[in-house]
């Protein structure tokens, strides 16, 4: 420890008698440990933190290959016809929920905005593990045609756009010229990659081609795997 402390006060003399060596050091030093402080925060993000879902692992995207040389399959978009033939018929899944994002006008908070929103099925934050932290999620018949047209905020949108505001629930806004009340703010923590974190979540709702026409691809498509199955089973890679 002396020798340390030694070493230590020889270090700050020279530093002392070079202000400017030292400046030079001392950026050096805050540049390098910046760099991969932002480095580190990123691959954590990314990479290591856990994704903010209940049971993440059991999680999977689904899509279909237009070709046996089609190797894109995972994500690809999907009708909605198909969706629900998913859904019927699966086995090895508990819960198959379906998104696809759109751009919408935002009247209700002052000046109107464009905003990006994911149109979701009614169980999506279901599967998902995730639950409002404030409100309620989707109901199934708000996906009908004739539902109401309501929507999920998320938490920093929520701050942003509206301060906050404790009472936000059953709040009106306004989405391409539609009525929409707030029903949900989501978790702080919450985070979709895949939706480029919209900051307005709607139910779809069915109406038109785009329910009924099986040649429409523009859905993509979450699933949860059902108790004992895992991923490589579901691909039938499964190692003997």
């Amino acid at each position: 420890m002396g020798t340390f402390m030694r070493n230590l006060r020889y270090a700050v003399r020279t530093l002392g008698n070079s202000p400017g060596f030292a400046t030079v050091v001392v950026l050096t030093l805050a540049l390098g440990i910046g760099a991969n402080t932002a480095i580190f925060s990123v691959v954590y993000s990314a990479l290591l933190r856990p994704l903010p879902y209940h049971e993440p692992d059991e999680l999977f995207h689904l899509g279909e290959a237009r070709s046996q040389s089609d190797n894109s399959a995972n994500g690809a978009q999907v009708s909605y016809p198909d969706y629900l033939d998913w859904k019927k018929t699966a086995k090895s899944v508990q819960s198959f929920a379906a998104y696809s994002g759109d751009a919408f006008t935002l009247v209700g908070n002052g000046e109107p905005k464009n905003i990006f929103a994911e149109q979701v099925t009614p169980n999506f934050f279901a599967t998902l593990g995730v639950r409002p932290a404030l409100g309620r999620d989707f109901l199934e018949g708000e996906m009908q045609s004739d539902g109401p047209h309501v929507a999920i905020l998320t938490n920093a949108f929520w701050h942003t756009e509206f301060g906050g505001d404790a009472n936000i629930i059953g709040r009106a806004v306004r989405l391409d010229g539609k009525p929409a009340n707030i029903v949900g703010v989501l978790p702080r923590d919450f985070e979709f990659a895949p939706a480029n974190s919209a900051p307005v979540w709607v139910p779809i709702h069915q109406t038109g081609d785009l329910i009924t026409r099986r040649s429409l691809h523009w859905l993509t498509v979450v699933g949860r795997l059902a108790p004992g199955f895992s991923p490589c089973r579901l691909a039938r890679k499964c190692k003997a």
